[in-house]
């Protein structure tokens, strides 16, 4: 026959709770004891297990393929495409070359420039490598080239000299390299080679 009976739990902030529990032939100091066995069987049992959740995705993982002239050869295609894309304010131009986060922000740049009559235009890059690492598959190009920002009052601006850096981090998905991260740093982080 099992009946319910009720246990006073002590909380701080509450004071005595009644607590409705199902009777048991065992005291509940023995349900505690059990309880804490069937807890420290599962812990040990998830710890030992076979089967883990994925690791995310690190690009250095995969590095150990990448030497350094294929890395620049993946940055440099992506500065033609980034520069195409801010040219033309075409976001579509960025899929040859980008994927994830670096995809999404250049994607978003493009878009704020095109709502606001902007192009920037770049000619005669010239492009080396200051910076690369094969552990974080990463990649800093240097580019120097002849510039301009073309405007809705100055459709037809003169041309200037820049010199940027932009450092990218890469990755493979799908059989393929692309830059997944990215960024413009000053133009003196990295000396040139």
């Amino acid at each position: 026959m099992h009946s319910f009976t009720t246990w006073a739990v002590k909380t701080p902030a509450a004071g005595y709770l009644g607590v409705p529990m199902a009777a048991s032939p065992m005291p509940p100091s023995g349900l505690f004891a059990l309880a804490v066995t069937g807890l420290a069987l599962l812990t040990m049992a998830g710890g030992c297990s076979v089967a883990q959740a994925p690791a995310e995705r690190q690009p250095a993982a995969s590095a150990s393929t990448l030497d350094r002239s294929r890395a620049e050869a993946v940055a440099v295609k992506a500065d033609a495409a980034r520069r195409a894309a801010f040219a033309g304010l075409d976001p579509g131009a960025l899929l040859a070359a980008f994927r994830g986060k670096a995809l999404r922000v250049l994607q978003a740049q493009v878009r704020h420039m095109r709502d606001r009559g902007l192009r920037l235009e770049e000619r005669n890059p010239v492009l080396a490598v200051v910076f690369w690492d094969a552990h974080a598959a990463e990649v800093v190009l240097q580019v120097e080239a002849q510039h301009r920002l073309l405007t809705l009052d100055q459709a037809d601006p003169p041309w200037g000299t820049t010199v940027r850096q932009w450092w990218s981090r890469l990755a493979r998905e799908d059989g393929e390299w692309w830059v997944v991260d990215q960024a413009d740093l000053a133009p003196d982080h990295w000396r040139s080679p």
